[in-house]
């Protein structure tokens, strides 16, 4: 257990450590920050023996000097502000600037994760890493090199008092040290109680995250109430975990104050009996007692350390799960690439499952060849959408073979495979910006006649130009300004524009009315004679008219061939066409 214990003790470190490459970049700044924080705080030292230079002077009535020591003042406070000017601007600048290059990190590895990941993955999990953990990190060295300056200015105090008076300096060393082992037996019940509560504070964000994604879906369905009583349910929860982390790091720090009123009485009684017999004069004790708090204070900066490299490791562990794969892995590429891609797939002996379940998949095959316009067909559940997706890459099989022009797709470069095979969806995602934006998106380097033509070929052209804006028209989150039926024709657009030789529909047409779904259809025709184009259809009017449909029954492939063969000689098929006629 102890072992256990050092390795993952250890390994946090190690995360701290590894997150310093961030700093890296910015490194001249990061140095001046340490420069101009230690200045500040070595300049910090001397003001307490000038003041008590001063006191002692008013004393003796003495106030040459005390107009001298007190200039000296002036010139430090002065001399101490700018260093922190200079050093607060630094700060700023590289605590944006890392926030950023840790942000931008995240997300670069978060769109390399395996799809399988967000299918079981709380959206709260990866949006409260990339804000919160990423901003405690992107602080965490400047904190710590503030508190490290701060230690260094209170110990300065604490030695002269040893000059002072080597008895009342090891009695504060004593109760230093015994608020030390208190205050660090509270940051280890921290550490452990803060990361339950961001466990629990991720589902709260992801529940808010849904709520916002799906309020037209909670509005039309009158779910209002049942969506707040969930994640009020998750807020709760975080609540509670909250102040009972709170109650007992007050209970620690309340035990802690009552140690420190005692030793600062205990502070007053060895003080008085040293002045009583002559071992420390009135003037020194009043010195030494009006900084005696900021002696004791040490101890708060050498804690803040500790809670800084407590916060510190947590927010690094957890940034780290997705920057090195550590809990969520990452989707792998090969190095090839396919010259002028003809469009051939196949499948040999392929077999899937979800997250370890029972096979979905077990040693399929079937082939395609180049511009051939393919459906699937099946009940619910048989597949026919995991196929495109398998095709896409979106999850990785288990067993067997699937090749694009007799490349296996796991050979592949990422753009090798994404560039040529594009997947709409049945409900494809529309960005929040204006429709051109969108389909640069795709092809930043496109032309306007490019984009134009593609979204002729889609069917989308004369309703774009219809709008007042045209294609600098705003479509809203995901679309929501646009239909059905044009966010699907908006997203076959953005696959011609990327040039995709293999384009897959997934369930295209199964929520549009009549007409949508004849254009939708039109465009389909239209690309088929140079497209390798596989249809996954609910309505079976959308598949009759391919070179060859497939149908899935119990997970397997039972039959193939054109519509008029298969309603003759499949049963599945042919009950699968009366259900659609009867609907």
């Amino acid at each position: 257990m102890k072992t256990k214990e050092k390795s993952l003790k250890t390994k946090k470190y190690v995360g701290l450590k590894r997150s310093f490459v961030f700093y890296k970049k910015h490194i001249g700044l990061f140095i001046g920050i340490i420069i101009f924080s230690l200045l500040g705080s070595g300049l910090s030292v001397l003001t307490p023996i000038f003041e008590g230079n001063i006191l002692t002077e008013f004393t003796n009535l003495n106030f040459d000097k005390v107009l001298l020591f007190a200039g000296c003042v002036l010139v430090l406070s002065i001399l101490i502000k700018l260093c922190y000017f200079i050093w607060f601007r630094f700060l700023v600048n590289i605590n944006q600037r890392v926030k950023v290059d840790i942000k931008h990190s995240l997300i670069k590895n978060l769109v390399n994760l395996e799809t399988k990941n967000f299918d079981k993955t709380n959206s709260g999990v990866f949006i409260s890493r990339v804000n919160s953990d990423a901003n405690e990190l992107s602080t965490f060295y400047n904190s710590l090199v503030d508190c490290i300056a701060d230690v260094i200015s209170n110990f300065g105090f604490v030695v002269y008092i040893a000059f002072v008076n080597i008895w009342v300096a090891l009695f504060i060393v004593v109760e230093l040290v015994l608020v030390y082992i208190l205050e660090n037996s509270r940051i280890k019940i921290w550490f452990k109680n803060r990361k339950i509560w961001k466990e629990a504070n991720e589902k709260v964000v992801g529940g808010y995250s849904e709520i916002i994604r799906g309020i037209r879906d909670i509005k039309t369905l009158n779910l209002k109430d049942a969506a707040i009583n969930k994640v009020s349910k998750y807020q709760d929860e975080a609540i509670l975990l909250s102040k009972k982390i709170d109650y007992e790091n007050d209970n620690w720090r309340r035990f802690k104050q009552i140690v420190c009123a005692v030793f600062e009485f205990l502070f007053i009684l060895m003080c008085v009996l040293f002045i009583k017999y002559g071992l420390l004069a009135p003037a020194t004790f009043f010195i030494v007692y009006v900084y005696f708090g900021r002696a004791v204070g040490l101890i708060n900066y050498i804690v803040n350390i500790k809670q800084h490299l407590t916060d510190g490791e947590l927010a690094a562990e957890r940034v780290l799960e997705i920057l090195d794969s550590e809990k969520f892995s990452k989707e792998q590429f090969g190095s090839k690439t396919i010259e002028n891609l003809k469009g051939s797939i196949e499948f040999k002996n392929v077999t899937f499952t979800y997250n370890n379940d029972e096979k979905l998949f077990k040693k399929l095959n079937l082939k395609i060849s180049p511009n051939q316009m393919v459906g699937i067909v099946g009940k619910s559940g048989q597949g026919k959408s995991t196929i495109l997706n398998l095709i896409g890459k979106l999850y990785d099989i288990s067993d067997g073979e699937i090749l694009i022009d007799d490349v296996n797709i796991a050979e592949l470069s990422e753009s090798a495979l994404r560039d040529n095979v594009s997947i709409v969806m049945q409900t494809p995602y529309i960005f929040n910006m204006s429709i051109m934006d969108n389909m640069l998106l795709v092809n930043p380097k496109a032309t306007k006649k490019q984009i134009y033509n593609a979204c002729k070929k889609a069917q989308i052209h004369d309703f774009i130009f219809a709008l007042p804006k045209k294609y600098d028209s705003l479509v809203g989150e995901n679309g929501v300004v646009l239909s059905g039926g044009q966010r699907q024709r908006l997203a076959i657009a953005r696959a011609l524009l990327k040039n995709s030789k293999i384009i897959l529909f997934d369930e295209a047409t199964s929520a549009l009315d009549n007409e949508s779904q004849g254009k939708i259809k039109e465009v389909m025709d239209s690309l088929k004679y140079d497209h390798t184009l596989i249809v996954v259809a609910h309505r079976l009017s959308t598949v009759v008219d391919c070179d060859k449909i497939l149908v899935l029954d119990n997970n397997k492939i039972i039959a193939e061939g054109t519509h008029k063969q298969l309603i003759k000689s499949c049963n599945v098929y042919k009950e699968l066409y009366k259900t659609e006629e009867l609907v």
